[in-house]
């Protein structure tokens, strides 16, 4: 029984509802459950009294409504963006960044542009540290957005973090000038030793 939807940043739906008594819930059970990019379902929340009203806050938390027996609203935290260090400028590519996240979450990188195009995922320990792959387009500046989904992607997503990285391989040229004929240095100073 569908009673509400809302999408996240990463496109994941997530339903509100009641479960009908399969998949080992009891009769009347209101859940939450997540339609992850792909088709794949996972079970967010149960055990609420038929949960009616879904949203997201900015920052990503799950706001959900419960319209019967308890009548609470109820915010899921979503996890705070992962922390990097980021170089503003790199020479090779791809670079290896190591991160803090909470533990076991799983880590996206994608462009920064509308079309969120996936790069590569990393998971995060269980003392949330990772290491992200960020491969760069050469000699150019990448935009780039990494977020964190809790529960190794089952859970809720958090804001992106932007990373804008310049990459430069090209060595400078260097030109050395001859003095023209007949000028010379000045004397600007001597040395004491």
């Amino acid at each position: 029984d569908l009673r509400s939807v809302a999408i996240d940043s990463t496109g994941a739906v997530f339903i509100s509802g009641q479960a009908d008594g399969s998949n080992g819930y009891a009769d009347a059970t209101g859940v939450i459950v997540k339609r992850q990019p792909g088709d794949r379902i996972v079970m967010f929340a149960s055990w609420l009294s038929n949960p009616a009203g879904l949203a997201f806050a900015p920052n990503g938390d799950l706001i959900a409504i419960e319209r019967e027996a308890r009548r609470r609203v109820i915010r899921f935290r979503a996890p705070a963006p992962p922390a990097l260090p980021v170089p503003a400028f790199a020479n090779r590519t791809p670079l290896m960044l190591p991160g803090r996240t909470v533990e076991r979450a799983r880590i996206t990188l994608s462009q920064a542009d509308p079309s969120r195009t996936t790069l590569t995922t990393a998971l995060a320990d269980a003392r949330g540290a990772f290491i992200v792959t960020v491969p760069l387009t050469p000699n150019t500046t990448s935009d780039l957005a990494l977020i964190a989904t809790g529960s190794g992607g089952e859970g809720l997503a958090s804001q992106a973090f932007a990373l804008r990285i310049t990459h430069d391989n090209i060595p400078p040229e260097l030109v050395t000038l001859d003095p023209a004929t007949g000028l010379y240095a000045a004397e600007i100073g001597r040395a004491h030793v």
